[in-house]
């Protein structure tokens, strides 16, 4: 997503979280002349459901927790590449951006859609904790008025963290892992008059962090859609929030967003070290920051933002099916342990946003997810050396704003291959013959063709030269090469 107006409706519906802190700021002028953050009238307590659950024993390292229920993400691995669940195995995400959800939906609304979409295949979630999403005009409440702070940022109101409580416990009942993004900030602050310093931010940081420092199936996710020319002036206030999280025993994973030019979490010199995820934002082709960010080896890489469905930022081609399976399986073959998937619709949940969340490309989606997740996915490494030939450019030039290429713009192929050649996926966005180098595959390896747009395996032999079937089930060029040794 982009700043306000860039990427779906205009004045403010997309840049929610650059402004939510600014949000935050308008309530909590009162906060300025008090010390630390107090409660509501229930204390702040965690939900007694989950004062049981250790979550994990360091910044983003994993702990037992209760074995019970889906899996959902407690830590980063000891390899430092995965994320990890509650019995230790890695977690390969499929999320849905659904900012908006806390301002849009009752109850039972968010209880129906989080059930569907884990029927879905999503085990992911991005949702700001905050009723707003920084439009002028627009309420910031639930649809039924409860608010998250008792007049400032200071209090925090029982009614709504409770609230905020069940949607937690219905995620993991569902096994989806929530990013809870508390806010970015942007230059609205000092247009409101108001200030929001880093002593403030931390108070708030370290009430949440007590709040949830028991609650598995959370990722911090900071910034989004958070400029360059802002860091210096608001990097103090969100790095004092993630350092009240830890002061208030939260041990879960944390990552920041930027912005939408190929950026990774690494960008920003102050925050390695900090985020414990590295979050890749771009509209280009995936492979690119994803790739970089996996090769650098200093966490997890998740594609936490692409093209949406119905939607285009960037200028080029319009975003299609093909756009969004090229996202994800670029991902995959490039080192990520997941990508967030978005619509128009559903991220702001414009009036008519029940009628987009039975989409084709969900179910496509769906159905490519399950299958890497089916496999030993986490033993791949991203290899170019895979390909011996076909493998095709990597453009640097197209036609989004800046010249700059769209996903549809680049049949670059990628590839990734276990260490000991018995599992590899190659990833074709075009139909095209492609030399492999066998001799790095697994003695009885056997190769299938698998058609992202229906899901069917066709099976074939492997050799030093391969060619997908034809076009796809949809009429387009993409394909996967997966191979498997017995």
């Amino acid at each position: 997503m982009t700043t306000p107006g860039a990427q779906g409706p205009p004045a403010g519906r997309r840049g929610l979280l650059v402004l939510a802190l600014a949000a935050v700021a308008v309530v909590a002028v009162g906060a300025l002349l008090l010390g630390r953050v107090v409660v509501g009238d229930d204390g702040g307590a965690p939900p007694q459901a989950d004062t049981t659950i250790p979550t994990s024993t360091g910044s983003g390292s994993p702990a037992p927790a209760d074995a019970a229920g889906p899996p959902v993400v407690v830590g980063v691995g000891p390899d430092g590449r995965t994320l990890v669940d509650q019995h230790g195995d890695p977690v390969l995400l499929h999320a849905e951006t659904a900012w908006a959800m806390m301002q849009s939906l009752t109850p039972d609304e968010i209880s129906d859609h989080l059930a569907r979409r884990g029927g879905q295949g999503f085990n992911g979630l991005l949702v700001t904790p905050f009723p707003w999403i920084g439009a002028e005009g627009e309420s910031r409440t639930t649809p039924d008025g409860l608010e998250p702070f008792q007049g400032d940022v200071t209090r925090l109101d029982p009614d709504y963290w409770r609230r905020v409580d069940t949607v937690l416990a219905t995620s993991r009942e569902h096994g989806i892992t929530v990013f809870l993004a508390p806010g970015g900030a942007a230059p609205e602050f000092e247009a409101g008059g108001l200030d929001y310093d880093a002593g403030l931010a931390h108070d708030l940081g370290e009430a949440l962090g007590t709040r949830y420092a028991r609650t598995p199936g959370i990722v911090w996710l900071m910034g989004v859609d958070y400029r360059r020319e802002y860091w210096d002036a608001y990097d103090p206030q969100m790095l004092g929030f993630v350092e009240g999280l830890r002061d208030g025993g939260a041990t879960h994973p944390v990552t920041v967003q930027y912005y939408n030019d190929d950026s990774t979490s690494w960008d920003d010199a102050r925050w390695r070290g900090v985020y414990d995820v590295e979050a890749a934002y771009t509209y280009r082709p995936a492979y690119g920051p994803v790739r970089t960010a996996y090769d650098r080896g200093t966490s997890p890489v998740f594609l936490v933002e692409s093209n949406f469905e119905e939607e285009n930022n960037e200028g080029g081609p319009e975003t299609t099916d093909e756009s969004l399976r090229r996202q994800l399986l670029w991902t995959y073959t490039s080192g990520g342990v997941g990508a967030a998937y978005g619509h128009r619709a559903i991220w702001p949940f414009e009036d008519d946003w029940a009628q987009h969340v039975d989409t084709r490309a969900v179910a496509q989606l769906g159905r490519l997810h399950a299958l890497v997740a089916s496999l030993e996915w986490w033993r791949l490494v991203p290899d170019d050396g895979l390909l011996t030939s076909g493998a095709g450019p990597r453009p640097t030039t197209g036609t989004q704003e800046g010249g700059f290429p769209d996903v549809l713009e680049s049949d670059h192929a990628t590839a990734a291959v276990s260490a000991e050649g018995d599992l590899a996926l190659v990833f074709l966005p075009t139909v095209r013959t492609v030399g492999l180098d066998v001799g790095r595959l697994a003695d009885g390896a056997r190769a299938r063709w698998v058609d992202p747009a229906s899901g069917e395996s066709t099976d074939a032999a492997l050799a030093a030269r391969m060619r997908p079937p034809g076009p796809n089930a949809q009429g387009d060029g993409d394909w996967l090469l997966v191979v498997e040794a017995p």
